[in-house]
This record gives structure tokens, C-alpha cells and sequence, in this order.
């Protein structure tokens, strides 16, 4: 399995127009100097608000209201994601109940569930494999199960609340908050992005084989950014 905190790549987050928040959440997984910092809008000034020598964090996502951000957490040169933390610029953010191996957070619109990505470390013959979809209260809770394909990540909030978006495998699929529903949106696609009004997703995808970044040994195909509508 790959390394937890290598997976938390530099992710940024962008508060909503018209909330509390002003400023981009910047997070770099992969440098151990660097935690979760807050960017002003016109990038003139970098403010560091979360640093642990032992723990990365990455994906971070605002609140709807901008006053709260959650973030994922992993030990810093470990196999393990933790709880997600929750908190205010300024404040020490505190873990979610719900427990561990969860990441990429995402606010529902209405501010009350938190959408994740769990992953299993049982192990075992009779462990799961499977990377699942959950649901939790922004409270905390116990999380309820929302997908259980192989691997199924990047959830993402339509606009009005009525479908999650997430990646599983090669392509975009969609499902109602009650689990029903679910749908394929889009082949050889990820990372989902919905329109302000819900009638598109934008994604990123390698079908066009545009060209290749090498870093060391190791090449990937570079994505770019398309866009379906929604209803498939």
C-alpha cells in the first residue's frame, strides 16, 4: 500500500464567494516542514495554522460557511490515515469522532454531514479490501457506509445536496446521500467538480494522452480538465 502521507499531495481548498473565509487552505503532505496554511486571495501572504513533526495533512475543505475547515491526517512517514481534524483558523483543531482511516473530506451544502474516503487496515484473510465512501455527522458519529466499491474516493457535493459525486476506478459515478441511485456520470475520468447551478461536472482525465511528467524514473500521462453534463 502506498504511504499515507505520500498520498496527500500539495491540495488547495477555496472558501465559497460571500462566506467568512478570504483565504485558500494550502496543505503539502509530502514536506516534512509543512503543514496546513492559509493563503490570501491575491497570494501575497502565507500564514502557517497547522504543523505537527509527526503527522501530514492534506485535502483540507472549508465548511459551507467559511468559518470551519476539516482536514485529513496521517502519520508523517507511516502507512495510516487518522481521524479527520476539525477546526478554526487560529484554534488547534480537534479529531472528528468516527474514528481512523478516513480522508478527503467534503461538506454536504447545508454544513451538517462530512462525505469521506475510508480506508481498511485490518488484516487478515477475512479483512475488507475494499476503499468505501462514508457519511458522518460534522458533529462526529459513527459513519455510515455510502459506497462499497474496490476503490472509491473523491467525493464531492452536488449543489443542492440530492447526489455525491465520487471516482471509482476509471470512471465518475454518482449517488444519492441514502445510498440509491447510483449512476455512472462519465468513462476515464476523476476528480469531479460540480457547476455552481448543478448542470455540469467538470473532471480531469488522460484520454487525450497529451503529453507525459518524469519525475526520476517514474512518468505519468498529463491530465486535463473536461467537462460532461451532469445527467450523464
Amino acid at each position: 500500500m502506498r504511504r499515507a502521507a505520500a498520498a496527500l499531495a500539495v491540495i488547495a481548498a477555496l472558501a465559497a464567494p460571500g462566506t467568512a473565509a478570504a483565504d485558500l487552505l494550502v496543505s503539502d503532505g509530502d514536506n516534512p516542514r509543512a503543514g496546513l496554511s492559509l493563503v490570501s486571495d491575491d497570494g501575497a501572504t502565507r500564514t502557517p495554522i497547522l504543523r505537527r513533526d509527526d503527522t501530514a495533512f492534506g485535502r483540507p475543505a472549508w465548511s459551507p460557511d467559511g468559518r470551519r475547515y476539516a482536514v485529513s491526517s496521517a502519520e508523517r512517514f507511516g502507512s495510516k490515515f487518522g481521524p479527520l481534524l476539525v477546526g478554526e483558523p487560529g484554534a488547534e483543531p480537534q479529531p472528528l469522532p468516527g474514528g481512523d482511516g478516513l480522508s478527503s473530506p467534503a461538506w454536504s451544502p447545508d454544513g451538517t454531514t462530512i462525505g469521506a474516503v475510508r480506508f481498511p487496515y485490518r488484516r487478515g484473510a477475512d479483512a475488507p479490501r475494499v476503499v468505501e465512501l462514508v457519511l458522518l455527522s460534522a458533529q462526529g458519529g459513527e459513519p455510515r457506509v455510502l459506497t462499497t466499491g474496490a476503490y472509491d474516493t473523491e467525493p464531492a457535493w452536488s449543489p443542492d445536496g440530492g447526489e455525491v459525486a465520487f471516482t471509482r476506478g476509471t470512471a465518475i459515478h454518482a449517488v444519492r446521500p441514502d445510498g440509491t441511485g447510483l449512476r455512472k456520470v462519465v468513462d476515464d475520468a476523476f476528480g469531479a467538480a460540480w457547476s455552481p447551478d448543478g448542470s455540469r461536472i467538470a473532471f480531469a482525465t488522460t484520454r487525450d494522452r497529451n503529453g507525459r511528467t518524469c519525475f526520476g524514473e517514474s512518468c505519468s500521462v498529463n491530465p486535463e480538465i473536461y467537462v460532461a453534463n451532469a445527467d450523464g
